[in-house]
């Protein structure tokens, strides 16, 4: 069986901890407590060149709330990264672009400014996440779990088919060609302010019930989504494709933009009779 890095508690007198290759031969001894001191010398171990980081089991390893602004994570390799825990970590800035990140743990992280540009997050857990301006060029997120993640000003030209987005803070993004959120589920997900330019993009099947879409969705793709009770005031939804799709109680106004070219209606709630009132079989008891 494969040691891990979490069966070295015999070192916590010692303040150290062991990550042990997958051979079990060698292994990385961190002679720290502190959890970015821990980072700075994974990755020195293998800058050099002497060790690589697929050769190494890190599971277990924890650097939950780490301050890892300026470190250089790539050098770890997608391989190391996608083992560590890093809840609640800083990781603003970080490049991990092209790299394969499947279902690493980033809930509740810092990811200010971070790029995930061509990089794999199938299944990745960024739950309460903070986002802003993060780049997902062409990332493949389909799975992902973004829900209740703060992203405002990020880049989502890439792959979200079947991410979970509900009440996600995605105001004043860029949804760029090829963007697909297909049978993403995006209740209440904000996108104030998010452009869709250059071509179309896809929210084919998306669960977006009471979603603000108060943004530029101009060519987009809205075949058979749910768009029950969306707040679609000041939004454009000119040259939109939408057949089947859901849109009973959508609120518009008169600043909201379809072109004779849209698809998309919105369909106001079948009202409900009044129920009558009911009156009393005793009416001195009533009044008393």
């Amino acid at each position: 069986m494969i040691a891990s890095a979490r069966k070295t508690r015999h070192y916590a007198s010692l303040r150290c901890t062991t990550v042990p290759s997958r051979n079990g031969v060698d292994s990385i001894t961190l002679h720290t407590s502190d959890k970015r001191e821990m980072a700075r010398q994974l990755i020195a171990a293998f800058e050099s060149g002497a060790k690589r980081p697929e050769n190494f089991n890190f599971r277990g390893l924890s650097l939950k709330g780490a301050d890892l602004r300026g470190l250089n994570l790539r050098a770890l390799g997608g391989a190391a990264l996608r083992q560590i825990d890093f809840t609640g970590a800083n990781l603003s800035g970080q490049n991990f672009s092209r790299l394969n990140l499947r279902q690493i743990c980033l809930e509740g992280a810092t990811l200010t400014g971070a790029t995930f540009a061509y990089s794999i997050l199938e299944n990745a857990n960024l739950r309460n996440a903070k986002l802003g301006s993060v780049n997902f060029y062409r990332a493949d997120a389909r799975g992902a779990d973004l829900n209740h993640a703060a992203a405002p000003g990020a880049n989502w030209e890439g792959n979200f088919r079947g991410a979970r987005l509900a009440v996600c803070r995605m105001a004043f993004g860029y949804i760029g060609e090829g963007t697909s959120f297909e049978n993403a589920r995006m209740r209440q997900a904000d996108l104030t302010g998010t452009k869709v330019t250059q071509g179309e993009a896809c929210f084919r099947g998306a669960e977006m019930q009471e979603a603000i879409l108060r943004g530029d969705f101009r060519h987009a793709n809205f075949a058979g989504a749910d768009l029950t009770e969306a707040r679609m005031e000041g939004g454009r939804f000119d040259h939109v494709t939408a057949p089947q799709a859901i849109t009973t109680g959508a609120r518009t106004d008169s600043f909201t933009r379809f072109s004779r070219y849209a698809s998309l209606r919105i369909e106001e709630p079948t009202p409900t009779a009044p129920t009558p009132r009911r009156r009393h079989l005793f009416p001195q008891l009533a009044a008393a």
